[in-house]
């Protein structure tokens, strides 16, 4: 293109989006949040993008990377680029200071590139001054995995054969000049001193957006929809108002709009490394978003439901690309779906579909997952129990294992989702169907009971050995609180006593291993660290015990953890370090929900 058309290309774009201007700022009014993608990704309610930094093992795209997490690659892939700048080529030197609305990437203190999001499917980047590569992932060029095919001046297509899935994109150069050369796209100022690319998630149709917006106003309008979702999210002590602009970022920017196997709009568990939904999870995201945004919450709820087969098993997980079914998850939907129905003004329809969903799950455990066939229902892998690495599932000291446990959490989960399933069966007026839940929940909690408490604990017992680790010091033993007044008053008492005084509660919240235990690690994953669930799962046990102060006193402990170190994985349970993924929406869910249901008297006291 000679010179004369290529200032005419330019002018025609300038009309378009008008020019850059980095001294763009938002209202006052709007929150305000910075964070580093170092540990956070930044990223869009409902896009399969994220900009997050790639470390670790993974040396196929150092440094701040643009990467397609849809779940068509494998945990912790799907890297598209990394973003380079000619005066630092070394991409891991690269800062970053990034809000919902926009992320700025520095050198030496100085910014020189932006980038934000139009729209779900479209990024934005814009520099200005020093010339910026879009350096391809090494493991996709080598793999063969790649197709670039340049379309008009100035714009390319990019088909990527993940390990699961195919993604496409389109790379429009709205400012300055674009090329490629040894697999690394080149942005730099033609026309003035800026330069900006678009980076368009797309399909097969390779259906493109024709206009854009100015990057200043993606920005203010990304801060908009930001801020109405804040107004949606649970109430929280005045204390918390910091974690609760980044608890709420994490969940708006973790929703994938449905496509492939995501049937409807999806909470994944985070844009970092676990980029998928499992099937207990999701639960937990449903409920946080119970109390503003139902339709959300229903679909949280059902996500799993929609790959549910005929014999009532649902996934392990699920991305677009693929289904994992070689593990279940535990059964706490029931429980799940009772908090829903107290913030929920559900329709018949919806009550006839849970119905459906939930005994159909439940009979699932009940026909083909007791081997034994005594009524007592087994995990066949650590894994099923949500608890991976568990202390309670370690086989002659190995963890990972398969085999049959009969565990009380088990139990304690389906005696509560028959009871769901009888108010429910009454709500629908199957009155026979409510008496024969009642039946087999009064029955299982005896067999539970007579079966799994030892006089001083519920136990987990692999059935294959007769064995159960006496080693084990693990909280899932407690997990059977959650039933409350369902069980003998010596039983729960001695429950709570020992958690109140057997040291599983540290400064920071109830370890998963007790901190006095051989098994106990810091880093062990479900064998020490505090994590989301279990805290939840225990303090709503509390509450239905009576033991409202306890309850509380738990809650805060666990958002006190959130305020100060984020909202992450897990726990060191003895420092209250964010361990593994440092950006898990179940984390964020359920510091929502236990400052929502336990801490609003807070501010009064304070």
């Amino acid at each position: 293109m000679n010179t004369t058309l290529r200032l005419l290309y330019i002018i025609l774009l300038l009309t378009n989006f008008q020019g850059c201007d980095f001294s763009s700022s938002v209202s006052e009014n709007k929150p305000t949040l910075n964070f580093n993608v170092k540990t956070i990704p930044f990223s869009y309610k409902g896009s399969g993008m994220a900009l997050r930094c790639s470390q670790g093992k993974d040396v196929s795209a150092r440094g701040v990377t643009l990467t397609d997490i849809t779940g068509n690659s494998d945990f912790g892939k799907g890297q598209i680029f990394s973003i380079e700048l000619s005066n630092d080529p070394k991409a891991s030197l690269i800062e970053t200071v990034a809000n919902p609305e926009k992320v700025s990437l520095l050198t030496d203190g100085k910014e020189y590139v932006e980038g934000c999001f139009e729209t779900d499917r479209v990024f934005r980047l814009r520099g200005k001054g020093t010339v910026m590569q879009l350096r391809l992932n090494k493991s996709i060029v080598a793999n063969n995995c790649l197709t670039i095919t340049p379309t008009t001046e100035g714009k390319y297509q990019l088909q990527i054969d993940f390990k699961f899935g195919i993604s496409r994109y389109i790379l429009t150069c709205l400012q300055g000049s674009i090329s490629l050369n040894n697999n690394e796209f080149e942005l730099a100022p033609f026309g003035s001193d800026f330069y900006e690319v678009a980076i368009e998630e797309t399909d097969s149709t390779w259906k493109e957006k024709c206009e854009f917006k100015r990057f200043d106003t993606c920005v203010a309008e990304s801060l908009t929809d930001f801020s109405k979702w804040m107004t949606q999210m649970p109430i929280v002590p005045e204390k918390y108002a910091k974690a609760k602009t980044l608890a709420s970022y994490i969940l708006w920017s973790s929703v994938l709009r449905k496509g492939g196997n995501i049937k409807r709009p999806g909470m994944l568990m985070s844009k970092n490394w676990m980029h998928y939904i499992w099937s207990w999870d999701h639960c937990f995201n449903a409920m946080s978003c119970s109390y503003h945004m139902p339709q959300l919450a229903y679909d949280q709820f059902m996500v799993m439901f929609d790959h549910q087969d005929d014999n009532g098993q649902i996934p392990d997980l699920i991305g677009r690309g693929r289904v994992i079914k070689d593990y279940l998850k535990p059964p706490i939907h029931g429980w799940s779906f009772k908090k829903l129905m107290a913030n929920i003004d559900f329709t018949n329809s919806q009550f006839n579909h849970a119905y459906d969903v939930l005994q159909k799950w439940t009979n699932y455990w009940l026909i083909h997952m007791d081997t034994n066939k005594n009524g007592l229902p087994e995990y066949t892998h650590g894994n099923d129990s949500g608890w991976d690495n568990g202390s309670e599932f370690d086989v002659n000291g190995e963890v990972h294992q398969r085999g049959h446990w009969e565990s009380a959490n088990l139990y304690a989960y389906l005696i509560i989702q028959m009871d769901v399933l009888e108010e429910l069966a009454l709500r629908l007026n199957k009155t026979e169907d409510a008496e024969n839940w009642k039946k087999k929940s009064d029955n299982l909690l005896s067999l539970m009971i007579s079966h799994n408490w030892d006089g001083n604990r519920f136990i987990t017992k692999n059935i294959d050995t007769g064995d159960v680790n006496k080693n084990s010091q693990s909280l899932m033993a407690y997990l059977p609180i959650v039933l409350g007044d369902k069980l003998p008053s010596d039983i729960r008492f001695k429950l709570i006593d020992q958690l109140k005084n057997d040291g599983y509660l540290t400064k920071w919240g109830l370890a998963t291993e007790n901190p006095n235990s051989e098994l106990y690690d810091d880093d062990g994953y479900w064998k020490g660290p505090i994590w989301a669930p279990s805290t939840l799962i225990i303090v709503d046990g509390l509450k239905q015990c009576g033991e409202h102060e306890l309850a509380s006193e738990v809650a805060a402990k666990f958002c006190d953890l959130c305020l100060h170190n984020g909202f992450a994985e897990n726990y060191n349970a003895l420092s209250g370090e964010g361990l593994r993924d440092k950006s898990f929406t179940w984390t964020a869910s359920v510091f929502f929900i236990l400052a929502q249901e336990y801490l609003q008297n807070i501010d009064a006291k304070q």
